[in-house]
């Protein structure tokens, strides 16, 4: 202020003395005090129309707090912001407003009084005020913007205003579901090459809500190294409750030219919450593959005792790798390189060298291994895979040459980097593309069973707030395909193309479907995807794909041949039941059991056959005991498990006339003509004398001499006729 009066008086001074200068000479040419006084207030006049010297210095209000803050819904919360005069000079009365970007925007804000004006903020100084926020309690989870305006005075009293944006994030309350997979494990101890194992996991909702629509997906296979065959890669599930665990299995194969190392599959994991909203993760499992048989000579390097990084690190925050390389064979590897990969995008990059050569390795000796490596500015808040290559000479020779082995084994590691997140965020933000999802589908029956129609409803939804979809189409295509027939599945009088005109914003659109499953689908879960084509309202065209599960279940079918029960019994007596099994169904049977119900002693009647394979057969060989006289009924039951899991119970009854205990036999006469001496004889029906007499050596001798004599007679006879009959 100081400068700009001196600069103002030395104006003035300047024009004050050139006009009594000017004013002097006229005086004494002419002598006039009128030509004086006017001289005067002409300079007078000019100084004041001077214009107004430019400040040297500005005064700049800036917010320097964090850009982004963060609450609950239903929440009201105070957030602290800081303000910085960036300028030289001092800035006066500073008034501070704030309003939503968005009339439709689930906050609403205030600024106390104490914060609403500031006195001064020196240049280079910081001031700091309140902001309040409230959050409604159906406030959904996203980030929503505030206009902060500034208005103050610098030191000429000039008005100057500045304004900064703030973004409120709403991380919302309602109840979630989370799945995850977990206690990934295999069947077998070694997984060597062409061979077969089962990995299982967990599927479980560590959520707080249930989840709809869940559908675990293998990817990453390759017929050359890992693979499936004869079993889906899809899983569905309908729903998983809040706390439930679902166990999985699946059943892969190795290649018989596949080379030891580790191998990565990918497992995708999609579900969707009480809104519909979908969520998608993965996950991967290394499985580690031997090339090498146990009866086969030569060295065999594995990782072990690997630690990974443990906790998140920052941008050039260096972290470590540590792993022990061991040889389990029984002869040394020579040559042994070890690379360390981090990707080609440069996230990640090594602090050290990433290629270490080690000589040799004898048979059970073990080299400890140290990488280090760190983050930069490009890498993202996520998980990032490290892979390390092991490349050796294992022992043997292919065509007198060393032969190499080598594998991959992946190390993981959790970076965090809020700008880079940011950045992202705010490319979402500007770009708001329609998505057009899948809400719902209901299958009429729930299991489809092969060679036979079903319904198929699905409603598809138009998830964004404001762009209506238009000019839809979309085209169902089975993932998996029969190997004689084609498709799995065929529209019923229809195509599996479709139409829909528009669907407004938020809103939702049926479509009815009529399919058949031919008849020889092999039972599991087969999924349809769903490709989208449509257009927004400025006619931009987009593509999406979403995908369903379909069940499909074999019919089965037993059948029991001739059933052999005796039509008469004897109580105490053991009666045989027997009949054939017969698989004549297509697929398999499992669990199949057979026993028998009634009146009767059926301890030894109960057998177990496990399974039965298509156009397999069994047989039924049983004991039963009547005891009680008269007709009794009694009951063949067969139970079994079709393809899907289901149990199925096939009854087949049967009626046996059960008599009194037998008579005894005639017993031969003794001496005195009694039962053995013993009382009265005892008459023998025919039947039981015929068993007595069998037990005699002499009948069985003149019944074999019989047999004999009957047979030459009948050579001899035979013989005669075809004599004849040349004649």
């Amino acid at each position: 202020m100081m400068q700009l009066k001196v600069i103002k008086f030395l104006v003035i001074s300047f024009f004050v003395i050139f006009a009594v200068n000017f004013s002097s000479d006229a005086y004494a040419d002419a002598a006039s005090d009128a030509a004086y006084i006017r001289s005067l207030e002409d300079a007078l006049e000019a100084v004041k129309s001077l214009p107004s010297p430019t400040p040297l210095a500005v005064a700049s209000i800036k917010r320097t707090s964090s850009e982004v803050v963060t609450m609950k819904s239903g929440e009201i919360k105070d957030f602290e912001i800081t303000l910085k005069n960036i300028g030289d000079i001092e800035a006066e009365k500073i008034e501070v407003t704030a309003s939503l970007a968005s009339v439709d925007s689930p906050i609403s804000i205030s600024i106390p009084t104490t914060s609403k004006t500031i006195k001064k903020v020196d240049g280079g100084k910081e001031a700091k005020i309140t902001l309040v926020v409230k959050s409604e309690e159906t406030a959904k989870a996203g980030t929503y913007t505030v206009n902060l305006n500034f208005r103050y005075r610098d030191e000429v009293n000039k008005v100057i205003n500045d304004a900064e944006v703030q973004h409120i994030k709403i991380d919302s309350n309602k109840l979630e579901p989370d799945l995850i997979l977990q206690n990934f494990a295999t069947d077998v101890d070694k997984v060597d090459k062409g061979s077969k194992f089962i990995l299982t996991a967990d599927l479980k909702n560590i959520g707080d809500d249930a989840a709809t629509d869940c559908q675990l997906l293998v990817e990453g296979l390759d017929s050359t190294k890992v693979y499936m065959a004869g079993t889906s890669n899809n899983l569905y599930f309908k729903t998983i409750q809040k706390a439930s665990l679902e166990p999985i299995s699946f059943t892969f194969h190795t290649n018989d030219d596949i080379k030891s190392g580790s191998y990565p599959l990918t497992f995708k994991l999609k579900y969707k919450n009480a809104n519909n909203e979908a969520t998608e993760n993965t996950y991967t499992y290394y499985v580690n593959v031997s090339s090498v048989k146990d009866d086969e000579s030569e060295s065999i390097l594995e990782m072990i005792n690997i630690k990974e990084p443990d906790g998140v690190f920052e941008v050039a925050k260096e972290f470590k790798v540590t792993f022990d390389l061991a040889n389990t064979g029984i002869t040394s590897a020579k040559n042994i390189k070890i690379t360390a990969t981090t990707g080609d995008a440069g996230e990640i990059v090594p602090k050290s060298a990433n290629i270490r050569t080690i000589p040799e390795l004898k048979a059970d000796q073990t080299e400890s291994c140290t990488f280090a490596f760190a983050p930069t500015t490009k890498a993202k808040t996520q998980n990032y895979a490290i892979s390390f290559k092991v490349e050796y000479e294992n022992g043997l020779k292919t065509d007198e040459k060393p032969d190499i082995d080598s594998f991959e084994q992946y190390v993981g590691v959790d970076v965090s980097n809020p700008e880079a997140d940011k950045e992202e965020e705010e490319k979402e933000t500007k770009v708001s593309k329609p998505k057009i999802i899948i809400d719902s589908y209901t299958v009429e029956p729930r299991i489809v069973k092969a060679g036979q129609e079903f319904d198929l409803e699905m409603v598809f939804k138009n998830t964004h707030p404001t762009k209506s979809i238009e000019n839809i189409k979309a085209v169902l295509s089975p993932n998996e395909t029969s190997e004689d027939k084609g498709s799995v599945f065929m529209p019923v009088d229809g195509s599996n193309t479709f139409y829909i005109t528009k669907i407004a914003p938020g809103a939702t659109a049926l479509q009815k479907f009529r399919m058949y499953a031919i008849p020889d689908a092999d039972p599991r879960t087969y999924t349809i995807t769903v490709h989208f084509k449509y257009q927004d309202g400025e006619y931009n065209e987009y593509e999406e794909e979403e995908m369903i599960g379909i069940t499909v279940k074999q019919t089965t079918k037993l059948d029991t041949g001739n059933i052999m029960v005796p039509t008469e019994g004897f109580m105490f007596t053991p009666i045989n039941v027997m009949f054939n099994l017969m698989n004549t169904g297509k697929t398999e049977l499992n669990n199949l059991s057979c026993e028998i119900k009634g009146n009767f002693d059926t301890s030894k009647s109960f057998m177990y056959f496990g399974s039965l394979q298509k156009s397999g057969s069994s047989y039924y060989d049983a004991e039963i005991i009547p005891n009680a006289p008269g007709q009794q009924e009694g009951k063949i039951i067969i139970s079994y498990e079709d393809d899907s899991g289901e149990v199925n119970t096939v009854e087949k009854p049967f009626s046996i006339n059960v008599m009194e205990s037998a008579p005894a036999p005639d017993m031969p006469m003794g001496m005195d003509g009694m039962n053995g001496g013993m009382g009265e004889p005892v008459k023998m029906s025919l039947k039981d004398q015929a068993l007595v007499y069998a037990k005699k050596p002499l009948v069985w001798v003149g019944v074999g001499a019989f047999v004999v004599v009957a047979f030459i007679g009948k050579k001899i006879y035979d013989k005669k006729r075809r004599l004849k009959f040349d004649e």
